[in-house]
């Protein structure tokens, strides 16, 4: 049994949550998901994504089953949106958010990810070959994804190295 006084000291370090032991599992996931999403209400570096994903620059934080896996966006080699789910292809397996494309690559606000098709983000960092006349990229870990034309034109128009 914990008593009020450490309580008390406890409360002086502004903590996120506070468990009580013995805990249970289900009482540790939803603690640690308050703390994340207390954490994100006090910075504007990390984004909810419908309760399904934490943000930020970095990393996301997933819900995933029973758990919430942190995933690292460097990790991430393509995303490739199937309905109202974005599923990201990385490293060490697939995860889905629901989230529009186009809103995830606004919230990854980063440069090395390139929209080469209407369903597909691609991290440049993961691609191995491009065939342009094939419409056609092929990853490191030996994806192939789709290249549009009119995305294809526009990847070549902001690399001079293609021209």
């Amino acid at each position: 049994m914990q008593s009020k006084s450490l309580f008390d000291k406890a409360k002086l370090t502004n903590p996120a949550i506070y468990l009580l032991k013995p805990y249970n599992d289900l009482e540790l996931l939803y603690s640690i998901e308050l703390a994340i999403e207390s954490c994100y209400q006090q910075t504007s570096s990390m984004s909810l994504v419908d309760n399904t994903a934490l943000m930020s620059p970095d990393f996301l934080f997933i819900k995933r089953k029973k758990s919430v896996k942190k995933v690292n966006v460097s990790s991430i080699n393509y995303v490739e949106v199937k309905e109202k789910y974005c599923s990201l292809s990385c490293d060490d397996g697939v995860y889905l958010i629901k989230l529009s494309l186009s809103k995830l690559k606004e919230m990854l606000s980063n440069p090395n990810f390139k929209q080469v098709h209407r369903n597909y983000l691609v991290n440049i960092k993961s691609i191995k070959e491009l065939f342009f006349e094939d419409n056609l990229i092929i990853l490191e870990d030996d994806s192939k994804i789709p290249f549009s034309e009119r995305y294809k034109n526009a990847f070549i128009k902001n690399n001079t190295i293609f021209r």
